[in-house]
């Protein structure tokens, strides 16, 4: 004879399931700072040593090779640690390694196309990136930091000069960071 749960234990079971589904996109914010500091060094970066006229100002971007292994340990020990997986972790983790091919393959592959139209292309990605995971994680901040995003990337693509990487420190700011310290916040308030 199977056992019934009482109301009571019916519903401890699920508050403890969605306050665990809480917990596992919490430390979210931990990605979207580290991202966001990467991005605003290596565009302020850039942006001053092809002013210095720097032979290879693009060499600052190398910064990304740490960050996203430190992003992969990070996410494989949130995964470790988490209780409950739930199919919206998942999708969370499978957006940005799913953009990470198309990130590398755009790098290695612009100057067939023209690099100057590299930092607008990569904020589109980004933008798109960002909007799935703030509609995931329900968080308003980061759906307009996505369009804030979108709107740098059209104007990178138009301006088409040594601006787009002030364009790329500037909505990274708005974008990324704001939003990325709010989440922060909200989670160390629980």
């Amino acid at each position: 004879m199977e056992n019934e749960l009482t109301k009571e234990e019916s519903l401890a079971i699920i508050s403890g399931m969605i306050k665990q589904a809480k917990s596992n996109v919490a430390g979210s914010s931990f990605f979207f700072l580290l991202w966001g500091w990467v991005a605003l060094i290596g565009y302020g970066g850039h942006y001053t040593l092809f002013m210095m006229e720097y032979e290879a100002p693009q060499m600052i971007w190398l910064i990304t090779i740490p960050a996203a292994i430190i992003s992969a340990i990070r996410g494989a020990r949130m995964r470790s640690t988490a209780k409950v997986r739930t199919y919206t972790d998942q999708i969370y983790g499978s957006i940005w390694l799913g953009l990470a091919i198309p990130f590398v393959a755009l790098i290695y592959f612009g100057g067939q196309f023209g690099y100057q139209n590299i930092t607008g292309l990569i904020l589109l990605m980004v933008g798109t990136g960002l909007f799935i995971t703030s509609r995931l994680l329900r968080f308003e901040p980061a759906t307009y930091g996505a369009f804030v995003i979108w709107l740098g990337a059209i104007a990178a693509l138009i301006l088409n000069n040594e601006s787009q990487f002030l364009i790329g420190g500037f909505v990274t700011i708005l974008g990324y960071l704001i939003p990325g310290y709010m989440l922060k916040k909200r989670e160390e308030n629980g």
